[in-house]
């Protein structure tokens, strides 16, 4: 459940990261491929910092879903459900 979680998350968050660097980029007067790689003459581009981006939320993710577990299997929660 977690794992189909965490996928669900990364794919949405993609297409989010992959317009952050062109936005980000148009904020310090560049031009909007700045942050981008260009490889094979311009047919593939790579984009360092969505992937950074991607690969930072997920540990965020997985760190929350590991406490909101963590905290769901306490003593605290066990005494709290009636």
């Amino acid at each position: 459940m977690v794992t189909t979680l965490i996928f669900e998350y990364v794919l949405a968050n993609a297409a989010v990261a992959r317009s952050f660097s062109p936005y980000l980029a148009s904020l310090f007067n560049k031009p909007t491929g700045f942050f981008q790689i260009s490889v094979s003459g311009g047919s593939l581009v790579i984009d360092p910092m969505a992937a950074g981006l991607v690969l930072l939320w997920t540990a965020v993710l997985c760190f929350g879903a590991k406490e909101s577990a963590t905290l769901n299997n306490s003593e605290w929660a066990r005494i709290t459900r009636v």
